[in-house]
């Protein structure tokens, strides 16, 4: 099963830079051009400058060769260093999600990559070509990567969790708080005893990609390159996390239905009361109101816009067990499906009932994501915006299933937070 092995990490040199805060991204990589330039000239140490980020540019290619001169240049000057010897890395995540304090903690280390079809590591969502190919160019220009793939596995029993709390305490490598006040810090593990047990752990173990499918496939293609010359492309850096730890959580994200031909609200409802039961949520389209429901797995609620100016209307959807189950076998799809809220949407409820086919959403301007239900509000405030579908979080062990099973969600349905950050350590592909 998965490889998982320590590494001498890349990292910032403190006697360098004493404050990593002053040159990690305060955006993520998709952000828009002129914040991926604050970014980047805030600082001459700035991580942006290794990676410029993912917004189309003409000047991508020249950027990225850009990128692989300055990382090979900070190794020579001490900007950058490596640790003196393999080593996994323990990231401990400290956050507030809705008024709860959550810690949540993994590690990481180099991953063999394996082809999906070895089934080591599952995929669960499906990527678009222009990151992919972002990617891989930047991958390609430096042979480093950046920031970790999140990785997922099963383990009841939280074995690994033991093996950590035996490791003798350290001054961290780092720590930093991001824009979102989650405290990340990170400490080496180098103690042999401890190295072998966290290597052990995942032998018998698949890996599901949480986060980072872009980032996997770049380097899958990478290793398929012939030209690659001096570097060891058979690795990825991962972040490893315990799928059955208490504070790793599954967040929903929210879709805004809009524009859609001929769509009428009142015949979609009542074709909806053919498959659920529905139940009115006299409820405020608030998160402390709606967060005991959006707890539950279960959950699937519609929010209607039926009077301009007046509050959405709430419908919560409760399956009609026999049809739902019906429909599944009729139309083909994965018996997950029923327990999965997010699939009967995209699977079976816009297909069905509001003529929008699954290949049509993959590229359709007619759904809108988002996290904020501030952002759900202001949208059903335009005329031409006909619901917001909000889901409950993901149960872990479907999603699980979805992996092991080769099928696919759609795209954004997870929201893994916090994000594993960029630039507090990185894997030089020419050193083991």
């Amino acid at each position: 099963m998965a490889d998982v092995r320590p590494f001498r990490a890349l990292h910032y040199n403190p006697d360098v830079v004493p404050d990593v805060a002053t040159v990690l991204p305060t955006v993520p990589a998709s952000a828009p051009s002129d914040l991926l330039a604050y970014d980047r000239d805030r600082s001459p140490f700035a991580f942006r400058r290794l990676e410029p980020g993912l917004v189309p540019h003409p000047d991508a290619p020249r950027l990225h060769e850009q990128a692989g001169r300055t990382l090979r240049s900070w190794i020579r000057n001490g900007t950058l260093t490596h640790l003196p010897q393999p080593a996994f890395l323990r990231l401990e995540q400290r956050f507030v999600l809705h008024g709860a304090p959550m810690v949540r903690t993994g590690v990481i280390g180099r991953v063999r990559l394996h082809d999906y079809g070895d089934r080591v590591i599952l995929p669960h969502e499906r990527t678009l070509r222009a990151p992919r190919l972002s990617r891989t160019d930047l991958l390609r220009s430096t042979h480093a990567q950046f920031s970790p793939i999140y990785f997922l596995y099963g383990d009841p029993e939280l074995s690994l969790e033991r093996t950590l709390s035996t490791a003798p305490e350290r001054p961290p490598l780092c720590a930093w708080q991001d824009r979102d006040d989650v405290l990340h810090t990170i400490h080496v593990l180098d103690e042999p005893g401890v190295v072998n047990a966290i290597a052990t752990t995942f032998r018998e173990r698949q890996l599901l990609i949480a986060d980072g499918h872009h980032r996997y496939e770049a380097a899958l293609a990478l290793r398929r390159e012939s030209t690659t010359t001096g570097a060891d492309t058979d690795w990825i850096m991962g972040f490893l996390a315990n799928a059955h730890a208490p504070d790793t959580v599954v967040q929903p994200t929210h879709r805004i239905l809009r524009g859609l031909p001929g769509f009428r609200t009142d015949r979609f409802v009542e074709q909806l009361r053919a498959l659920f039961s529905l139940e009115e949520v006299d409820a405020p389209l608030e998160q402390p109101a709606l967060q005991p429901l959006l707890d539950d797995t279960e959950t699937l609620l519609l929010a209607l816009a039926d009077t301009p100016g007046a509050r959405p209307r709430l419908l919560r959807l409760h399956p009609r067990r026999d049809r739902v189950a019906e429909a599944i076998r009729r139309h083909r799809l994965p018996p997950v499906a029923e327990r999965i809220p997010l699939l009967l949407l995209h699977d079976l409820i816009l297909p069905r009932l509001a003529n929008l086919s699954v290949r049509e959403q993959e590229t359709t301007s007619h759904i809108l994501h988002t996290h904020a239900l501030a952002e759900v509000r202001e949208a059903l405030g335009h005329p031409d915006t006909h619901f917001a579908a909000l889901p409950g979080r993901l149960a872990i062990d479907p999603l699980l299933e979805i992996g092991n099973a080769g099928l696919f969600l759609p795209q954004k349905s997870t929201y893994f937070f916090p994000k594993v950050p960029p630039g507090l350590a990185m894997l030089d592909l020419h050193l083991p």
